[in-house]
């Protein structure tokens, strides 16, 4: 038999567990909507699945380059901005470009290469 729940502690489990699944299916249609502008294919869903899976603890996605044939992943644990290709088949790894070293604050090189970007975080 298992203890009483503690109700309080479970349900802020519940909130923050939605709350990363709204930001999941938010951030999905975002690209799933920008890829689909830039790229041909009827696979857009799979693409956008497939950046979003190649998110972990430490890395997760903040830009698409223009023309969405290459994302921009940060890794937060080594600070650095890497670029990758990515397909239907998911990211091309030994694709991956390091963008930027040493960088702190991912959305400040955002910023100020908004111009070459079709999407940004």
């Amino acid at each position: 038999m298992s203890g009483p729940v503690d109700s309080s502690t479970s349900e802020a489990g519940r909130r923050r567990d939605d709350a990363r699944r709204s930001r999941w299916f938010d951030r999905y249609w975002e690209l799933y909507d920008e890829i689909g502008v830039r790229r041909r294919g009827d696979h857009v869903n799979r693409m956008a699945g497939a950046l979003l899976r190649h998110e972990t603890e430490t890395r997760e996605i903040v830009a698409l380059l223009e023309g969405a044939e290459r994302a921009v992943f940060y890794n937060w644990a080594s600070r650095r901005l890497l670029s990758v290709e990515f397909d239907k088949h998911g990211v091309d790894e030994s694709s991956e470009e390091t963008l930027m070293r040493d960088l702190g604050d991912p959305d400040a090189w955002t910023e100020a290469h908004d111009r070459n970007l079709c999407w940004s975080r």
